[in-house]
C-alpha cells in the first residue's frame, strides 16, 4: 500500500513556515493534542505560501503495530 502524504498549509505569507529543516520526523498534533500525523518535509520559505507534507495517523498507527504488536499511545504506570 502506498503511503499517503496530506499538505498542511500556513495562514497566510505573513504566518510564517509550519516546519524547518531537521523536523523530518516529528509528530504533528491539533489544537486538542491528538496526533494528527508524522511531519515528512516541507517546501520552507516561499512569496506566497507555505507547504508541509505529513504522513496521516490513521495510516502510520496500523503500520506500527504491526511492527511492534504492544505499542500503546496511552501508557499506563503502575507506581511501587
Amino acid at each position: 500500500m502506498k503511503c499517503p502524504r496530506n499538505g498542511l498549509y500556513n495562514y497566510d505569507k505573513k504566518s510564517g513556515v509550519f516546519s524547518a529543516p531537521g523536523d523530518s520526523g516529528s509528530i504533528v498534533v491539533d489544537g486538542l493534542g491528538c496526533i494528527g500525523g508524522m511531519l515528512h518535509g516541507g517546501a520552507g520559505t516561499m512569496d506566497t505560501c507555505d507547504i508541509t507534507y505529513v504522513t496521516p495517523m490513521w495510516w502510520l498507527w496500523p503500520q506500527i503495530k504491526m511492527q511492534f504488536p504492544n505499542a500503546n499511545l496511552y501508557p499506563t504506570f503502575i507506581s511501587t
